[in-house]
C-alpha cells in the first residue's frame, strides 16, 4: 500500500467522515439516513451504474460535506469533481456497502448496528485515504478492528465492545480537477 495522503483537504474530509461515524455520532447519522427515504435507498441498494457516493454527498451536503471553509476555498469543488470523474463507479459502490454493512439500515430505526465477522457489533467506522502504489488499482479496502484493553503489549486483549470498521481508499490524488489545490500554507 502507498503512502498516507496528507493534504490538508484529505485530511478535512476524513476527520469529517470520522465524526460522522464516530462512536458518539454514528446512531445520529444512521438516523438521519433512515429518516430520509431517498438516503435509505442510496445506501441500501446495490448499483452498477450510478454513483452512489456522488449521489450521498449531493442530495445531503449539509450532513456529508464539511463546512466550507475560507482555508480550503476548493475542497469541496475538488471533492465533488474527483466523486464526479476519477472515484470509479465499482469502488464507490464497494464503499457504499462497507458502509451499509455496519449501519444495518434494514434493521429499521431502532434496530441494532451490523457486526463483523466475529458477531461483535460494530460501534463506529473509521476512514482513512492513502496514495495508490505506483501500478496499482484504485480500490477500498475494508478490516473489522478493535481497540485493545490498558497496557497491551502483545494485541490479545481485545475489547470487544469496540469493534469498528476501518475503511481505507487507496487512490491516486486527484489528477485533473480544474481547481488548485488550496494554498498549503493555511493552517
Amino acid at each position: 500500500m502507498g503512502a498516507l495522503i496528507a493534504t490538508r483537504g484529505t485530511r478535512r474530509l476524513a476527520k469529517h467522515y470520522n465524526g460522522l461515524f464516530d462512536k458518539g455520532s454514528i446512531s445520529n447519522t444512521r438516523k438521519a439516513i433512515l429518516n430520509d427515504p431517498v438516503l435509505t435507498a442510496i445506501f441500501s441498494t446495490a448499483t452498477t451504474t450510478s454513483l452512489p457516493i456522488f449521489d450521498i454527498t449531493n442530495h445531503d451536503p449539509n450532513t456529508f460535506l464539511p463546512s466550507p471553509s475560507n482555508d480550503h476555498p476548493n475542497l469541496l469543488k475538488r471533492w465533488n469533481y474527483y466523486l464526479h470523474y476519477e472515484f470509479q463507479q465499482p469502488n464507490q459502490e464497494l464503499l457504499r456497502r462497507h458502509i451499509s454493512d455496519v449501519l444495518n439500515l434494514q434493521s429499521g430505526l431502532n434496530g441494532p448496528l451490523g457486526a463483523n465477522t466475529n458477531n461483535d457489533a460494530y460501534v463506529a467506522i473509521h476512514f482513512d485515504c492513502v496514495q495508490a502504489a505506483p501500478g496499482q488499482s484504485q480500490t477500498v479496502v475494508q478490516s473489522d478492528e478493535y481497540k485493545l484493553k490498558n497496557n497491551d503489549s502483545d494485541d490479545t486483549a481485545l475489547l470487544k465492545n469496540t469493534a469498528y470498521s476501518l475503511i481505507v481508499l487507496v487512490t491516486d490524488p486527484v489528477k485533473n480537477a480544474p481547481d488548485p489545490i488550496d494554498n498549503p500554507n493555511y493552517q
